[in-house]
């Protein structure tokens, strides 16, 4: 089997879309999972919708090696319980397009290095001029929800 019909199958199995204005099953305890990161030390940390936001976005850079950068933009709403995986802006248009006027949004990453290292310094203001031209906002306050990779 070829990696790229690995990949598709391997992404089907485990209920990612990406590329896709549909939402993706969220289900872990009840919390809403943005994604889940590799620890230094092995094993697997999920990065999760606090429960005191209604609205999330990460941005994750999918590479699969240096130079070649993929970009994909992860939302999470509370409300329905929903994670969407967009791999453009033009994407991310149609998906905020779905949620409330108004809606705000706070910015997750990941301790270390940034999950969209590697992608155009200027993505962020790209994703923050989407949900402007929506009607939401980025409000993080200059700080995003940090989970921590690091090993135990």
């Amino acid at each position: 089997m070829n990696s790229i019909c690995f990949a598709g199958v391997l992404a089907l199995c485990c209920g990612c879309v990406f590329g896709d204005t549909a939402p993706v099953p969220v289900a872990d305890g009840g919390k809403i999972v943005f994604h889940e990161f590799p620890k230094s030390g092995g094993g697997t940390v999920a990065s999760v919708l606090s429960d005191s936001d209604d609205y999330g976005v990460m941005l994750l850079n999918d590479a699969s090696a240096e130079g070649d950068p993929k970009m994909v933009i992860v939302v999470a709403r509370r409300y329905p319980a929903e994670v969407y995986r967009v791999v453009s802006v033009d994407e991310l248009e149609a998906v905020l397009r779905k949620f409330p006027a108004g809606a705000q949004f706070y910015r997750y990453d990941r301790c270390l290095v940034p999950a969209g290292y590697g992608l155009l310094e200027d993505a962020w203001e790209e994703i923050e001029g989407v949900m402007r031209k929506c009607g939401h906002r980025l409000d993080d306050g200059g700080k995003s929800r940090i989970v921590c990779t690091c090993s135990d």
